[in-house]
């Protein structure tokens, strides 16, 4: 395959997890609520860092915690409940999105590579540092309000890598929750929506005119591995900057609305989704948290929420004055509520996908948006495309 034609195409850099071999397929080892650290780099050169808890066994769902922007993966509670989730079975990964905590190390030959990375060079500052030379660390201060919904290709590393945690028999990525706190589940939501989008394939690549061809496209999208979602004060604005309201709302929807719950053309699916908030009291309709949360539980369960057969998405409040990832704080019943009251009656009712091999390292896909289809993962590489973000989501350039 011709691998600049590829990237013309796209205008995009390949998105990749780097990773160590690992051992054939077997049971993973016993929880114990210590994590690993780890590494996974991505096409554009960005080595995003985080720490992996190894589950019960194969079967248990796998959590991917998502942090608030401007934040990262170390504060206390959030470390806390990833440690606490583990011990209740899960495996879990936390990770650093780039420019943030850990993940600011990135190859500056490649990440400021114009043809490759191009939005890295539009929407971050100087690439040159004081001695003229390409830097090789970044900040989240120097984002520019844009350049945010990028950060979904992090969330797609971190898939990436645990598909082939999952092939190694470490944990199961094909039962996925995603959590995340404030505007780091905004980013999640939207990664779901596009995932809903992508197709294993036979075979893909471009005809002599660059345009994207491929054989047997799987039916069934990658959106099946996703088995709920729990929103910590979910934003409908990336880093106080950015306003994603109406994407927000159109990728709620798709991945988690009944048929029935607005006038959208795209198909609908049903992943439940659980909408924490701090409140001012167990009836709190008016803080602004609450507000946003309630009106995406009912844009999800339709014009009569009271009737959705969407059993398990509802609002929680939480009666603290605090958000995100503070809601886990040991002293509050949050911890607890998600593990019983929701993850624990989710599963009697919905059954988890049980582990299966993904063969991701010799899978290709494409994300088909409409009818124009999108290299996601070329054949035999251990690469994902960068989403092409405006042609999958309503944002301002």
């Amino acid at each position: 395959m011709n691998r600049s034609m590829l990237r013309r195409t796209l205008g995009l850099g390949l998105g990749i997890a780097l990773l160590a071999p690992f051992a054939a397929n077997g049971p993973a080892r016993a929880q114990d609520g210590k994590g690993s650290p780890v590494k996974f780099e991505t096409k554009d050169g960005v080595t995003l860092q985080g720490t992996f808890y190894a589950g019960k066994d194969s079967d248990q769902p796998t959590v991917l915690m998502l942090h608030k922007l401007k934040g990262d993966s170390s504060v206390g509670s959030w470390t806390d409940f990833a440690k606490k989730l583990n011990q209740a079975g899960y495996s879990v990964l936390t990770f650093d999105f780039r420019g943030h905590g850990e993940s600011k190390t990135v190859d500056a030959d490649r990440f400021w590579n114009k043809l490759e990375s191009p939005q890295n060079v539009k929407y971050l500052k100087n690439p040159l540092d004081g001695k003229g030379q390409l830097r090789d660390k970044i900040d989240h201060s120097e984002f520019q309000p844009a350049y945010y919904p990028y950060l979904i290709n992090d969330i797609a590393a971190a898939k990436l890598y645990l598909d082939q945690r999952n092939d190694a028999g470490k944990c199961n990525s094909q039962a996925l929750i995603v959590l995340g706190a404030e505007d780091g589940a905004t980013l999640g939501a939207m990664w779901m929506a596009a995932e809903w989008d992508r197709h294993t394939v036979a075979q893909v690549g471009l005809n002599g005119l660059g345009r994207v061809v491929y054989r047997d496209p799987n039916t069934d999208s990658e959106g099946k591995a996703q088995y709920c979602a729990i929103w910590l004060n979910i934003k409908t604005e990336l880093a106080g900057k950015y306003q994603v309201r109406q994407t927000l709302r159109e990728c709620l929807e798709r991945v988690g609305g009944s048929k029935n719950s607005t006038v959208v053309s795209l198909k609908n699916y049903k992943v439940p989704m659980w909408f924490v908030c701090g409140a001012e009291n167990k009836d709190d309709t008016d803080s602004p948290s609450v507000k946003t949360s309630l009106d995406m539980v009912k844009l999800l369960k339709g014009p009569k929420p009271e009737e959705s057969k969407l059993k398990h998405t509802a609002l929680k409040r939480i009666v603290a004055k605090v958000d995100g990832a503070e809601l886990l704080d040991k002293a509050l019943p949050t911890g607890d509520a998600i593990l019983k009251e929701y993850l624990g009656k989710l599963a009697e009712d919905v059954p988890a996908n049980k582990w299966s091999k993904t063969d991701v390292d010799t899978t290709p896909s494409i994300w088909l948006f409409g009818n124009i289809p999108f290299i996601a993962k070329t054949e035999k590489g251990k690469a994902m495309e960068h989403l092409p973000i405006t042609a999958r989501f309503l944002l301002n350039p």
